[in-house]
């Protein structure tokens, strides 16, 4: 499937849309298809068992995945997700031995 674009910009004199000359430019640019699933691990340091799961995303949330910068930020969202979607309690009473 291939799929085009344009560049353009309102020019506010004319009232009107305008192609963007790029002649000679030098375009750089990503394209990458959104994360479809995301894996959430909780380990007791004590025990060392190890908890894993693999959350579903949404479109939208697979999007807001793919954005994110740092390490730092995806556990956040990560975390955030498990939370949302109760996954996160369920885990952390399997990790901490009260269930399986």
């Amino acid at each position: 499937m291939i799929k085009s674009f344009r560049l353009q910009r309102y020019n506010y004199e004319k009232g009107c849309v305008e192609p963007i000359d790029l002649s000679g430019a030098e375009i750089e640019y990503r394209l990458h298809k959104p994360q479809r699933s995301l894996d959430v691990t909780l380990t007791n340091e004590q025990t060392g068992k190890e908890i894993k799961r693999t959350l579903t995303l949404t479109e939208d949330e697979g999007v807001e995945y793919g954005l994110l910068k740092t390490e730092e930020e995806k556990q956040r969202f990560a975390r955030a997700l498990a939370e949302k979607k109760g996954v996160l309690s369920e885990m952390l009473g399997a990790v901490c031995g009260n269930e399986d």
